[in-house]
């Protein structure tokens, strides 16, 4: 690799050669998906042009808002140009800040600053759908499936990446990735978690990496791929990066924070970055007789990955230091772009006349490295099947989702037991329903927080490999988890209906059951948003729990009766799912159903509930005025048994609304570029 400071704009006029298209027939047999195991012979390369990318944010604390905060911009790289061959493993260096990651998430087109320059592969813009079908990038983060074996990991990406590829040439391109990357001797383990152990840190950062390779990728970039690692293991990965890169004659850039000087043994090319600028590129054997001629010879014994990039740091110790410091890196900066070196960069980019081609070329030859990506069912077929075998596989989150519901409505069977038909257990029945309504949303909260996050994580990170929307995504989730509340809300309605001793009728227990299946479900929904609206989880949580707690206390009428309310909090429960479910519950159950009107306590507890919900004292030795239920319906509940199916299709349109309301709060966030 060469690398320098060069202006797009300078690039000379080339030869005037005209640089013919690829045919038709070159550009249908680009477009198939290619599964050969044999590497191309032709040399890749990939140049970067005039780069600059700056950015734009507020200074200063959140809450002075955007008028009272100066606006910063900063640029994070200022006119990079790098031209990269194939074969070769490339060291991105610098310290914190230096624009490592930056350069490679500008190259990746998961910038979202304002960009200048251009990136180009062979003769291709970098766009991002060519980046998505002709290179990969391994971020820092491994975002992998806990329950799946490696085998199934990559087997599953794969059938994602090539659809329309017989079961065995994916099986083949698998097993090779495997022993590219050196994972033959746990091929069938368990990826494994952070509770549940499975592989090694190394085996889950070569997991990902293989990923990343089985589409063949001419361009791999790696950010921080040693970190975590100890020394032998990082080690290891980086030669077999290098054996990688030759073997198959790949183009290979990575981030190193902390180069280990056996690692300079191993990589070909050396960039050092400082402050978005390049002091240094070009081979790893010219670099210390680079810097010697400068006179910062590498003192014996000393890793030279580790002294030069201590020599391109700013020292902020204090401002003698740092002026002194900033100084060097000046003069380190100016000598770069005077050296043979950059101007050998300069060369090897003007005789790459490929990229000098039009921009409809440019598209046209973009065109052929487009893949058709799987169709919809398929690519929902096949992520509900990775959902459903990652929970089934994990014991612990299967029992939750299943009997955790369950668990509550044999709490409340210990604490209530058995209902009876006289006064006091009106105010039993009301309490139970406002549990059921509340328990089941929030148990259902519950459930997202714990399995949603790392599923969405891996969304962000395949989404940016292109290898789905997030429409079939996340209607896979919401499908694949129906099953499972379908059970969880039986299991808790049969112990509370049945076992307490609620209306004694099917249909009327199918209905108790419905309702608490939707809240059960509207939960998670619930929490599902507010995990797109929020960074944090545990915030998403935190807002949740209150926003449904408020909810069930203004809206649900069982504190307090909606007619007794002030008018806003009326018209705030026209919006809201608890009126629907409390409304649907009290008919359900009151309807019909006669009370027994007893003396001494139950005679107290009847008064006391008439003075609350109908405002009015009973006199002496008038009998109790609740005897059927309807009674109480009509003052606390009017209409409810009259609007019993408009209810029911109210909390369905709910379900609907929380569905479009999820696809918006997603569009609105974006993929977000995960470390």
């Amino acid at each position: 690799m060469t690398a320098g400071v060069y202006k797009l704009t300078e690039i000379p006029e080339h030869s005037g050669k005209e640089v013919e298209p690829p045919d038709s027939s070159e550009r249908s047999s680009e477009k198939s998906v290619s599964l050969e195991l044999t590497s191309m012979v032709t040399r890749d390369s990939l140049s970067v042009l005039g780069l600059t990318y700056i950015v734009k944010r507020w200074e200063g604390s959140w809450w002075k808002g955007c008028c009272m905060r100066p606006r910063m911009v900063k640029s994070v790289l200022t006119n990079v140009s790098m031209h990269v061959s194939s074969g070769q493993l490339t060291a991105l260096l610098g310290n914190s800040g230096s624009g490592k990651t930056s350069l490679l998430n500008v190259i990746a087109n998961r910038a979202s600053g304002q960009i200048v320059g251009g990136v180009y592969l062979n003769n291709t813009l970098m766009t991002e759908k060519v980046f998505q079908h002709e290179a990969g990038y391994v971020m820092q983060d491994d975002r992998l499936i806990a329950n799946l074996t490696v085998r199934e990991t990559l087997t599953f990406t794969a059938s994602l990446k090539f659809a329309k590829a017989a079961t065995e040439v994916i099986t083949e391109r698998v097993n090779r990735v495997i022993g590219d990357i050196g994972l033959r001797h746990v091929a069938d383990n368990k990826v494994g978690g952070l509770l549940d152990r499975g592989i090694s840190g190394g085996e889950r950062r070569r997991v990902s990496i293989a990923a990343q390779l089985l589409q063949d990728p001419k361009l791999l970039l790696l950010d921080e791929p040693t970190t975590g690692l100890d020394s032998c293991t990082a080690n290891d990965l980086v030669a077999n990066l290098a054996e990688l890169a030759k073997k198959r004659g790949k183009i290979i850039m990575m981030t190193i924070h902390q180069p280990r000087s056996e690692i300079f043994k191993l990589v070909d090319q050396v960039a050092i970055l400082s402050q978005g600028e390049l002091v240094y590129g070009g081979p790893s054997v010219q670099m210390v007789p680079y810097f010697t001629d400068l006179g910062y010879p590498c003192p014996k014994y000393s890793n030279p990955l580790d002294d030069y990039i201590d020599l391109a740091s700013i020292d902020r110790r204090d401002n003698a230091v740092e002026e002194e410091s900033t100084q060097r890196v000046g003069v380190l900066k100016a000598a770069f772009v005077h050296s043979t070196i950059f101007r050998q960069t300069l060369s090897n980019i003007h005789q790459d006349t490929r990229i000098l081609q039009t921009i409809e070329t440019f598209q046209q030859n973009a065109a052929g490295f487009i893949q058709d990506p799987p169709g919809f069912y398929f690519t929902f077929q096949a992520l509900v099947w990775r959902m459903t075998v990652n929970l089934k596989r994990d014991r612990s989150a299967l029992a939750v989702r299943l009997f955790q519901l369950g668990l509550f409505a044999l709490f409340m069977w210990l604490f209530i037991f058995r209902l009876s038909n006289n006064q006091e257990s009106i105010q039993d029945r009301i309490g139970l329903f406002f549990q059921s309504g509340q328990v089941s949303a929030y148990v259902g909260l519950v459930n997202g927080v714990s399995i949603f996050p790392p599923i969405r994580d891996l969304y962000d990170r395949e989404a940016r490999d292109g290898l789905y929307t997030f429409l079939v995504f996340i209607l896979a989730y919401f499908v694949q988890i129906l099953p499972f509340h379908f059970v969880s809300s039986a299991v808790f309605s049969s112990i509370v209906y049945w076992a307490i001793g609620l209306y004694p009728d099917a249909k009327r227990f199918g209905i108790y059951y419905s309702v608490v299946m939707m809240m059960h479900y509207i939960g998670e929904m619930l929490g599902v948003i507010f995990m797109g609206i929020f960074k944090s989880t545990s915030v998403a949580t935190s807002v949740t729990g209150l926003v449904l707690a408020i909810s069930g206390l203004i809206a649900s009428g069982f504190l307090v009766s909606l007619q007794n309310m002030l008018q806003i909090f009326q018209d705030f429960s026209w919006a809201n799912v608890f009126k629907y479910s409390s409304e649907i519950f009290m008919a359900n159950e009151f309807h019909q159903l006669e009370f027994s009107c007893d003396e001494g306590s139950g005679m107290f507890n009847c008064a006391i509930i008439h003075l609350h919900y109908f405002r009015t004292i009973i006199p002496p030795g008038v009998p109790c005025l609740i005897q059927v239920g309807d009674d109480y319906l009509n003052i606390a509940f009017p209409d409810a048994v009259d609007n019993l199916s408009v209810n029911f299709a109210v909390m369905a349109g709910f379900v609907g609304a929380l569905f479009i309301t999820t696809l918006v709060v997603y569009k609105i966030r974006g993929v977000r570029n995960l470390h």
